[in-house]
């Protein structure tokens, strides 16, 4: 997996490590990509989005103090080929994929990613904690099989 490149993010936007916080952010990436013109890219752009912000959530809930409202930072970077998507949370251990059993809810987002994204990663954020992204390619598939 490869780092995507440092440079400041064109939307940085802060949201409370609550679920609705999922459809916000899935809303501001389409909106984004509208004004882009990558409307061709919005669904799985959307996708990747919405499940590095829920595992993003759930670390936050699970660390949390009752009563503090916790946050996490979702970023999109643009390249001439690439649309990086990134989220932040507190947590410092890298995601890691896995191979859920057949009756489990959960436990498929990271390889739901790992499909739609030309690759993906993690890196320490500045403040502590760490930003998972994702880079989608912007022409043609870019996306790898399991």
């Amino acid at each position: 997996m490869r780092c995507p490149p440092p440079s400041d993010p064109l939307l940085k936007l802060r949201l409370h490590a609550r679920p609705a916080a999922v459809g916000r952010g899935r809303s501001l990436i389409r909106e984004l990509l509208d004004r882009w013109k990558l409307t061709h890219v919005a669904h799985d752009a959307e996708l990747i989005g919405s499940e590095l912000l829920t595992n993003a959530i759930k670390v936050e809930r699970a660390r949390g103090a009752p009563g503090v409202h916790a946050t996490v930072i979702l970023g999109l970077r643009l390249r001439p080929r690439s649309l990086f998507i990134e989220v932040g949370d507190s947590a410092e251990a890298a995601p890691a994929t896995r191979a859920p059993d057949d009756l489990a809810e959960g436990g498929r987002g990271l390889l739901i990613v790992a499909c739609l994204a030309r690759s993906w990663g993690s890196r320490p954020s500045a403040n502590g904690g760490k930003t998972v992204w994702a880079e989608i390619a912007l022409s043609g598939r870019g996306g790898r099989t399991l």
